[in-house]
């Protein structure tokens, strides 16, 4: 993702539709509609894209520009759960698929509401962090059965690794109420840092998943 022009985001684009992928995410890493809107055009595989962008304003304007056939959003660059919620509706009215972006155990709440929420993003990052991490089973996840985002802190874990800059980011967010509406997590790196190896992994998709329907197709 995120290839340095549109002409070079075409030759890779071009390049792995034999391999029938999901979805190429972030083609340009400009992040101009126009640019996006282009690859999207002309390229058979669907292009995934918003997670980068601030606000449902940012959304519509690739949904405008016809610059994505999966839209991604940001909880925290969508203005939290109110934000992400109106982007929600508005790819529900241009009948685009949804996904979210990193915070699996908030966004799970948000894809399953989503009239046409798609993929969650999943990463193991925040398991250390919490007192029932979230589990999947062939792919799936549970959404959680308590009030709110049905989320505890693993305060030993916490406490172990209080010495820590990135442990006391987290002791100062320990007031905070998960299980009360708004609730928005920045801890993405933290979890795996509290383990000693501060790496990001990616998740698998289903090589059987079904694509988004095109609305465009190259001519």
């Amino acid at each position: 993702s995120s290839i340095p022009t549109r002409e070079q985001a075409l030759r890779m684009g071009r390049a792995l539709e034999p391999f029938d992928l999901t979805w190429i995410e972030d083609p340009v890493a400009d992040e101009d509609e126009r640019d996006h809107a282009v690859v999207a055009r002309e390229l058979n595989t669907p292009v995934c894209f918003g997670e980068k962008v601030y606000g449902p304003e940012g959304i519509r304007r690739i949904i405008d520009a016809q610059a994505a056939d999966v839209l991604m959003a940001d909880l925290q660059r969508s203005g939290g759960v109110t934000g992400w919620t109106r982007i929600a509706a508005m790819a529900a009215a241009a009948r685009l698929p949804l996904s979210s972006h990193i915070l699996p155990e908030t966004n799970l709440h948000l894809v399953a509401s989503a009239p046409t929420g798609f993929w969650l993003e999943y990463m193991d990052w925040g398991n250390g962090l919490f007192a029932e991490p979230m589990r999947l089973d062939k792919g799936m996840a549970r959404i959680p059965a308590k009030p709110g985002l049905g989320l505890e802190w693993n305060e030993p874990a916490i406490a172990a690794a209080s010495s820590s800059r990135l442990a006391r980011m987290v002791m100062s967010m320990r007031g905070q109420d998960l299980q009360g509406r708004g609730t928005m997590l920045t801890w993405p790196p933290i979890a795996t840092c509290l383990e000693g190896a501060c790496h990001e992994r990616r998740p698998r998709f289903a090589a059987d998943a079904p694509h988004p329907r095109r609305r465009r197709h190259r001519r």
